[in-house]
């Protein structure tokens, strides 16, 4: 009975190990035998469970929405969308044969809905995953190589009705909606004040921070003094915000090594706010100063978006600025985060990943969280 079983173990495993072969082969040499029934297989079982979350905050997938090209019905689907420049890109695993891309590719627009908002977008161009593949996490990026997906799409984001607005936040099925649209810019003097809000509403509840703050009745005086040092005149730190009818919504800082260590003079005042919460403090700079990496690189050391405001994409429209200005400028992206143990509250840390970060180390700090150290490799170029 035994060596029946040990046979029978065997003989599956040898037949796991030559279909994960033929898969593997198969899409890398983009053939058909293997493409066409995988495409049945995404749109019959997997399309339906993605769409359920598909296009919310936080979730991996995005939705594309686009009309056939022959029968003009409309159409849903799940796809891997990333933020660029001035629009998304999407890989394309199954190359140029899916009905989506080709519905889309025939009417040249489509709409994608992506972290909980609405985008319409046009000039759909399909391009070398060469030329894209920054864009997407490392473990993306692997599989991409592992696969030999070597082709992306990019469309552009459009305004529509005029400057000034989107289409954003109009649930499915129902008629859009315009409201003004989020701009994305650099820090303004006049900002301050409600720059320094959005920082300290948006860090209550953060690991490291409310060790050094506390949590008595002064706890947010001091938080937003750690916030009114970092948005000081003269600071070497570059902010910026994203603003929408007139109010900061939310608000970045990066600095370039070697700005990005504290000077003395920062250090003095953050020991001042900290008082008896002293040791927490020093035992936090010691961890954080030697994860910090040695090498150029731009540090991100705050993402903050007013509470109210969350899970409406805003983050996600920072983090995509933060990602350009790194790849402009060649720069590795490096930001230190918290994990929490409770697996249903790391959307923060999936919202770095989808902007190039991967998890460095893991430092556990308490039984609720851990310090996670990211980084994001600098965009490469190649020769012409």
């Amino acid at each position: 009975m035994l060596m029946q079983l040990a046979t029978l173990a065997g003989a599956l495993f040898v037949g796991v190990v030559a279909i994960a072969l033929v898969f593997l082969l198969g899409m890398r040499a983009k053939s058909a035998l293997v493409l066409n029934p995988l495409i049945r297989l995404q749109r019959a079982i997997l399309n339906p469970r993605e769409m359920r979350s598909a296009g919310t905050p936080g979730a991996y997938a995005s939705v594309i929405r686009h009309r056939g090209r022959i029968s003009g019905r409309p159409y849903e689907t799940p796809v891997g969308a990333v933020a660029a420049d001035d629009g998304f890109v999407i890989a394309l695993p199954y190359g140029s044969r899916t009905q989506w891309l080709k519905n889309v590719v025939a009417s040249a627009s489509a709409t994608i809905v992506h972290e909980g908002h609405t985008y319409q977008v046009d000039q759909p161009e399909i391009i070398p995953m060469q030329a894209a593949e920054s864009r997407f996490t490392t473990n993306d990026q692997r599989s991409f190589r592992w696969l030999a997906v070597d082709q992306a799409l990019r469309v552009r984001r459009v305004e529509p009705g005029g400057a000034g607005e989107r289409l954003t936040d109009a649930p499915r099925g129902e008629g859009a909606i315009h409201e003004p649209c989020t701009v994305v810019r650099d820090f303004r003097p006049e900002d301050r004040d409600d720059a320094i809000r959005v920082l300290a509403a948006s860090f209550q509840g953060f690991g490291p921070l409310d060790q050094v703050v506390g949590d008595d009745d002064k706890a947010q005086d001091r938080r937003r003094s750690m916030y009114e040092m970092v948005l000081k005149e003269g600071t070497k730190q570059t902010v910026i915000v994203a603003e929408r009818d007139g109010g900061i919504e939310g608000v970045l800082t990066y600095a370039d090594r070697p700005d990005c260590v504290p000077s003395a003079r920062d250090s003095l005042a953050a020991v001042r706010i900290a008082g008896p919460r002293l040791l927490p403090l020093i035992r936090d700079f010691r961890i954080v100063d030697k994860a910090h990496p040695r090498t150029p690189h731009r540090h991100l050391p705050a993402l903050g978006v007013r509470p109210e405001a969350q899970g409406q994409g805003i983050g996600g429209l920072l983090m995509s600025e933060y990602a350009r200005r790194c790849d402009e400028a060649g720069l590795e992206g490096y930001l230190e985060t918290v994990r929490w143990a409770d697996p249903s509250r790391r959307a923060q840390e999936r919202l770095y990943e989808r902007h190039g970060f991967a998890v460095a180390e893991v430092v556990p700090m308490t039984d609720d969280w851990s310090m996670v150290t990211m980084r994001r490799p600098a965009a490469t170029t190649s020769g012409g």
